[in-house]
């Protein structure tokens, strides 16, 4: 046949991969380009429930706060109080995931209201009702502003900041950034960078694309109290190797103690898995 012939003759089979090559290539640039501009919604799903969660005892009993606007900041981040009927055994400065907001991550702080912890949440700009232009250095800023509010409230008990997943990493950069360091620093599910957990996912994004670090190898550094980490040996989104390289910092200075969920997966809180997730909170806590 004619065409078959024609695909034999050098010159146009140097077009034809040309052709495929310029289209491989410019798909690849489209993506680059694609994720440069919308990374965060690479990052960030604020309008999707966490899974198998169930309803919490403690719904619509937070008490709502605004942070102060900053002068040249779109930013209006909001963030509740959650108070416990017991003896306050210590307060709980809880950031929670890339998913859901604060309404959807209340059954997450039960066991702590449960066990007498006042807890702290908020929201991330883009999540429940807190509105503003995203960055990194937003992230933790808010956070930290919202960790300062703290401090001065509740001087009773230990002083405790908890992140889970996504949310470890502004955990444990208010720890490194606060003056007044917290007793205890809890990562659950944490990831070594959020550079390098992306680029496990997906290793042909360059690195000079990511506008998101949020490095907790570096942060937990300066973190100035005990780390601990809780990690499920089975975790199908942030790999427990994490938790195993960030348990490689312990030094002298250094204080990280990990705790392994086994046969555990992301969502620790699953009926599989919390009877053994509260028995190693409980051994933090206590």
């Amino acid at each position: 046949m004619p065409f078959l012939k024609s695909l034999k003759s050098p010159p146009t089979r140097r077009r034809i991969y040309r052709a495929i090559l310029y289209a491989l290539v410019g798909s690849y640039l489209a993506f680059l380009a694609h994720f440069s501009i919308w990374q965060t919604g690479y990052f960030m799903e604020p309008a999707k429930d966490p899974t198998d969660m169930t309803k919490s005892d403690y719904e619509g009993q937070g008490t709502p706060f605004t942070l102060p606007k900053v002068a040249g900041d779109d930013g209006v981040v909001h963030y509740r109080r959650y108070t416990t009927a017991k003896p306050l055994k210590g307060t709980v400065f809880y950031l929670h995931g890339n998913r859901g907001d604060m309404d959807r991550c209340e059954c997450e702080i039960d066991f702590l209201l449960d066990r007498g912890y006042d807890v702290w949440t908020m929201d991330y700009r883009g999540f429940g009702h807190s509105i503003g232009t995203m960055s990194e250095n937003a992230l933790k800023e808010d956070a930290s502003r919202v960790y300062g509010k703290i401090n001065p409230r509740d001087p009773e008990g230990p002083l405790i900041i908890w992140g889970r997943s996504f949310g470890s990493g502004v955990a444990a950069s208010v720890a490194a950034k606060a003056d007044q360091k917290p007793d205890l620093l809890i990562l659950e599910t944490p990831y070594w960078s959020l550079i390098d957990l992306a680029q496990q996912k997906c290793p042909i994004i360059p690195s000079v694309l990511f506008r998101y670090k949020l490095p907790v190898h570096e942060f937990v550094k300066s973190a100035g109290c005990p780390v601990h980490l809780l990690h499920g040996t089975r975790d199908e989104k942030i790999n427990a190797n994490a938790s195993d390289r960030l348990l490689e910092l312990k030094s002298n200075s250094i204080e990280i103690k990990g705790h392994s969920i086994m046969g555990g997966m992301h969502n620790l809180r699953n009926a599989r898995t919390i009877l053994d997730f509260e028995e190693k909170v409980d051994s933090i806590l206590n």
